[in-house]
Parts: C-alpha cells; structure tokens; sequence
C-alpha cells in the first residue's frame, strides 16, 4: 500500500499526474488500484519516494539498477543520478 500523497510527491511525474484526482482510475474489486508493473521494481520506486528522493537505492546487481532507471524514466521521475539516455 502507499499513500496518494507519496505518489504524488513529484509534481510533474506521470504518477502525480494519474493519481492527482483528474482520472478516473478502475478500482478492483476490494478499492485497489492496479498497476501493470514490476512489483519489486514499483516497490524500490515507492520506498524512494517515501524518503524524498534523497537515499538512492543500493543495488548487487547491475540488472535491477537497470529495472529501477526505467522505471523512473517510465514514470517521468528526474534524479541527477538516473542517465536518461537509454542505451
């Protein structure tokens, strides 16, 4: 679970834009909301997030570092850290 205010916390993102209250997204049957995406990825996402983006993710494996950059590529997330040239 995760609070709409952490998932707004970037204004600019594509989640601040799909979660800000001018969509109207399809609740599952229990009121969740379903997200196509990479649980474990979405959830290093989330947690970076939850701390302001100030604690870069620590990685063992170059792979999931990958994972984690396209994804905030994917959502519209700009840290200094992420190359946004896709290579």
């Amino acid at each position: 679970m995760v609070s709409q205010n952490i998932l707004c916390s970037v204004p600019d993102s594509t989640l601040a834009k799909l979660f800000s209250g001018n969509h109207e997204l399809k609740k599952t049957d229990d009121g969740s909301i379903f997200l196509d995406r990479d649980g474990k990825t979405f959830n290093t996402l989330v947690n970076f997030l939850r701390n302001n983006r100030r604690i870069y993710p620590e990685f063992t494996d170059i792979n999931e570092k990958k994972l984690f950059q396209e994804e905030m590529l994917f959502w519209n997330i700009k840290d200094d850290r992420v190359d946004e040239r896709r290579t």
